[in-house]
């Protein structure tokens, strides 16, 4: 669970916190892959607005407070939303206990799943003001929930939660049997108040789209659905183990979060079984009996879609849907169900009840206990060969007593009328069995031992810059060294840019025959306690790498051979079809050094020269998003930057544009007149450029509509009921 916020997340907030002081706009990562995008990367989560205390706080500190902020928000929203819906402050609580602690949020809480999480409660209420008939308000909340779901930073967790609000909004429908303005008001204003918030969101959309279109990782992703048997763990969250204790035994899932996040608390299925049992159907109003009947049907085909069923298979292959996580479609159900509990729990405490109507929940009690009796029998025998028996019998025990407890707070509440009383005791279980259930998940670190200083990383640092290094060698696992501001020759990302993957990927080992000089490694690292992951003795023996010293158990080896990152090259090869351009790299007589290959040349005559000596380069200035090179080049040449070739990347040579084309696929390259020039190496994406003015304007728009309608607002239409 803590990979990605140790090897992406926080690389990434220290880029961010850097372009921050320097005021900058944090748009490029040139620390890993050769470079890559920043702003367009959404985990960056350069907008949300807790951002801004990198400005002033070191990044730990920081990305303590992101955790507890974000854990914070999901209650206080929860809380909120309870409120507006008419829940009394006591189901509020219980609402915001549950959705704060409960396993989707806890278990994620290092990621931006949880920071998602805590607008959506936000843009639930939107659309609970859109079919109360307050359209002003419906709109306006849609559109702030909305943006915040959008900019917290993981586009698939947004996608997948609004979609299923989506199925809820639908089934709203259905239940309410509108027709005529009350049908199609909300869906216009609805869908008005998205716009709004996507047009917002533009200058992180449109480049993000700009990087997707350019990743090595858009394909359709159809696998990870839930199993049948994963249910179980709605109300056994360590049925199945966990990978923290190493007892997790769900070989079809590759971690046990996948399985913990779906529970949300004893006390929530009280709720949920009350209103399946009938007790809380009988609810006052219309709106309040279709809110309930659509949130059962949004969290039934949730949970559907989320197990493929075959009824739903056609889903799957949706634009969009097919490049999402089948399990993902049960997000909204995760919020959905606690909300359900309190609404269910807040039925049963509002008049005074008899035992006989608790009672009805003993038949759904019973499905569970033969449900889970079932799976004990069924998976014996792997339980037994794991040895993990007793182990899975104590979680059962722990949800038991739990399940227990519960059970008879509601049977004391019948027999003693103190709903407050009750209320805190089911909200004081609940927080208990939440904490028990995601405890030791989510690992902590004192700060001396989060990248102490050592001596291998003082001799990278103090290396002349911009130096790139090869770690992954010494099975230092890709995004390490980015904390420490040194350049990896891998790297690690939710995307991963097309033209370095597929470098790496079509080269394979032969990269290491003729190609690798021109990627400008400086240094590889090599654990000698394992086997090379790369040619050691040929390439010492050759002389193309030696020997330097070792550190922290480490040797490093100085690339002899590598090619200066920028250098400047005689001559240009055409080659439009880049697997004939590949086969050409691949081909023993290629020196990359004397000829560039490229398939989309750059326009005019190009440069045929066979000289051994074509001048000098040399960087005077790198930057995340501004390289200066200085030539001095003797004739006509070609300036090549080992920097990754990218849409909006642009150069000017003496103050004049020049085109970038790609060098050999992956990397940066500009025609130079014989002479001495200045080239600089601009970063410009106009995805970032028009996003900006379209998020400008629409952000603009949005307030001054609202403050239009602030000025001319009148009594209030209806409440939420």
């Amino acid at each position: 669970l803590m990979f990605d916020p140790v090897m992406a997340f926080r690389p990434d907030f220290h880029l961010v916190q850097q372009a921050y002081r320097n005021g900058e706009w944090p748009l490029w990562n040139p620390l890993e892959y050769t470079g890559m995008p920043l702003l367009a990367n959404c985990q960056s989560s350069v907008f949300y607005p807790s951002r801004l205390v990198l400005l002033f706080l070191d990044v730990d500190t920081a990305m303590t407070l992101f955790i507890l902020l974000k854990l914070w928000i999901c209650g206080a929203t929860a809380y909120l939303a309870a409120r507006l819906l008419r829940l009394s402050i006591q189901a509020a609580r219980f609402f915001s206990i549950a959705w704060m602690l409960g396993g989707f949020c806890l278990v994620w809480a290092y990621w931006p799943e949880t920071d998602v999480a805590g607008w959506v409660p936000v843009l639930f209420v939107g659309l609970e003001f859109l079919f109360d008939g307050r359209y002003r308000r419906g709109f306006f909340t849609t559109a702030l929930g909305a943006t915040l779901v959008l900019i917290a930073g993981h586009p698939e967790v947004a996608f997948a939660v609004c979609s299923g609000m989506g199925l809820y909004f639908l089934a709203r429908l259905v239940w309410e049997r509108r027709w005529g303005a009350a049908l199609w008001k909300p869906i216009a204003i609805a869908s008005a108040a998205w716009t709004l918030a996507l047009l917002v969101y533009g200058v992180q959309l449109f480049t993000f789209i700009e990087y997707l279109a350019n990743s090595a990782t858009f394909a359709q992703r159809d696998d990870m659905p839930l199993t049948g048997g994963a249910l179980i763990s709605f109300w056994i969250p360590r049925f199945f183990g966990t990978n923290a204790e190493g007892t997790f035994w769900d070989k079809a899932k590759y971690n046990s979060n996948l399985t913990i996040e779906h529970y949300q608390g004893m006390a929530v299925w009280l709720g949920i079984m009350l209103i399946l049992a009938g007790v809380a159907a009988s609810y006052r109003t219309k709106a309040n009996r279709a809110r309930i009947a659509a949130l059962l049907t949004a969290i039934a085909l949730g949970v559907l879609i989320s197990l493929d069923f075959t009824t739903f298979k056609w889903v799957h292959n949706l634009f969009l849907f097919n490049s999402l996580l089948k399990l993902y479609h049960i997000f909204f159900t995760l919020f959905a169900l606690p909300l359900l509990g309190a609404i269910g729990l807040e039925r049963w405490f509002s008049q005074p009840r008899r035992l006989r109507e608790a009672a009805w929940v003993i038949p759904l009690i019973a499905i569970v206990v033969l449900l889970t009796g079932f799976l004990l029998w069924f998976n014996r025998g792997l339980l037994s060969i794991a040895g993990l028996t007793g182990y899975v019998h104590r979680q059962v025990l722990i949800a038991a007593v739990f399940a227990g407890l519960v059970v008879l707070i509601a049977v004391l509440s019948c027999l003693w009328r103190r709903p407050k009383v009750w209320w805190g005791a089911l909200t004081a279980v609940l927080a208990a069995d939440l904490l028990i259930a995601c405890h030791g998940l989510n690992p902590t670190l004192p700060r001396d031992v989060v990248f102490p200083d050592t001596p291998l990383l003082e001799f990278l640092r103090d290396q002349p810059q911009p130096c790139r290094v090869g770690v992954s060698e010494a099975y230092i696992a890709s995004g390490t060294v980015c904390n420490y501001g040194i350049e990896e020759w891998l790297g690690y990302d939710g995307l991963f840019p097309e033209r370095i993957i597929r470098f790496q990927t079509e080269l394979g080992t032969h990269l290491w025959d003729t190609m690798e000089p021109a990627c400008s490694v400086r240094y590889y690292l090599n654990d000698p306690r394992f086997d090379a992951r790369f040619p050691i003795e040929e390439l010492t023996e050759s002389g193309a790498i030696r020997y330097l010293k070792t550190l922290d158990e480490l040797e490093i080896y100085e690339n002899v051979r590598a090619f200066p990152r920028a250098y400047l090259v005689g001559r240009i090869e055409a080659i439009r079809d880049t697997d004939a351009l590949f086969a050409r790299m691949l081909e023993d007589d290629y020196e990359p050094g004397r000829c560039v290959v490229t398939h989309e040349p750059p326009p005019g005559p190009l440069p045929e020269s066979s000289a051994a000596d074509l001048g000098e380069a040399a960087i005077i200035r790198h930057d995340a998003t501004h390289v200066t090179v200085e030539v001095a080049a003797k004739e006509d040449a070609v300036l090549v930057l080992s920097d990754a070739y990218y849409p909006g990347w642009q150069a000017r040579i003496d103050g004049q544009p020049a085109e970038v084309f790609p060098a050999y696929y992956a990397f940066r390259g500009v025609l130079v007149p014989a002479g001495n020039h200045a080239v600089e190496f601009l970063y410009r994406p106009a995805s970032a450029r028009w996003g900006l003015v379209v998020s400008t304007l629409a952000l603009l728009a949005g307030l001054a509509a609202g403050l239009w309608c602030v000025r001319r607002r009148g009594p209030a239409r209806g409440r939420l009921s």
